[in-house]
């Protein structure tokens, strides 16, 4: 986003505080619809005095831009999509301590995903890309793959669009508490969140699943006792290898039984045992 403008449409538009962006810090936020779901959250990233990156979880950058676009009237903000231009590493098992630089002018720049300590994204223009990758294997990691991100990530119940966070979840469900500002006032969204919260309105919840058996296809809906209790979004073998793991949403009715099995709705034979409920 470039313009002087920039911050003040995200501080209207978004659920977290966006002003701390104007004195050079990343703020994560999410942009919410009308009903209070979710079109993307991103990180924003402080470029200039009138530029800032924003760095979005949607797979598709366009919906991130046109939404944005939405909301300039007699801004003067131009949005492009940058995408093609970068480089995202994501580091999984990451310690705490463990930094990137995260100021404007450094070749590179980190986010923590969703808030959450242990995943970092990692970008950088395009031809700075070896160099990244130089530096991410002298911190003493190692290339790994798609399956074991998946692992990674279910096992520590880390959830992504399109499969947990899409324009079907609002951020209470998700967890994604820590990402929204209760005191800022107005933004696109709001009244649903807050009235959603006030009133305890929220109907289900982020967990992880223990699982029986791997589903043929995602997402399945999940019953107990014949009655709908939830879907499953994403399944995968854990990171020991020896059991099956999930994550989905479930009905807040169920959470008080948490010896309960659920089951898959056929041809699946699986039965899936919530863990926990998910909150960062």
């Amino acid at each position: 986003m470039r313009g002087r403008e920039s911050v003040d449409l995200l501080q209207r538009i978004s659920t977290n505080d966006m002003l701390p962006v104007n004195a050079g810090k990343q703020v994560q936020t999410i942009l919410t619809n009308e009903k209070g779901r979710m079109v993307d959250v991103v990180s924003a990233i402080p470029e200039t005095a009138d530029s800032v990156l924003l760095l979005g979880g949607n797979p598709a950058p366009m919906t991130l831009k046109t939404w944005l676009e939405k909301f300039i009237i007699m801004e003067d903000i131009k949005v492009d999509d940058e995408s093609i231009n970068y480089v995202e590493i994501v580091l999984a098992d990451v310690n705490n301590d463990i930094e990137l630089s995260t100021s404007p002018e450094s070749a590179f720049l980190s986010s923590r995903y969703l808030d959450r300590r242990n995943v970092l994204r990692a970008i950088c223009r395009e031809e700075k890309s070896a160099d990244l990758v130089g530096v991410i294997k002298a911190r003493g990691f190692s290339e790994g793959d798609v399956a074991f991100l998946e692992s990674f990530r279910v096992s520590f119940q880390i959830p992504k669009f399109p499969t947990e966070l899409s324009a079907e979840v609002n951020p209470l469900e998700a967890g994604l508490y820590s990402l929204i500002n209760w005191t800022k006032g107005c933004y696109v969204g709001q009244e649903v969140i807050a009235r959603l919260d006030t009133y305890k309105k929220v109907q289900r919840a982020l967990v992880g699943f223990q699982l029986t058996g791997m589903p043929s296809r995602l997402p399945v809906k999940l019953e107990h006792e014949g009655e709908d209790a939830g879907i499953l979004t994403s399944a995968t073998i854990g990171l020991g290898g020896s059991e099956l793991l999930g994550l989905g949403y479930l009905r807040l009715s169920y959470l008080s039984e948490p010896a309960i099995m659920l089951t898959g709705r056929a041809p699946d034979e699986f039965s899936a045992k919530p863990i926990n409920r998910i909150a960062t």
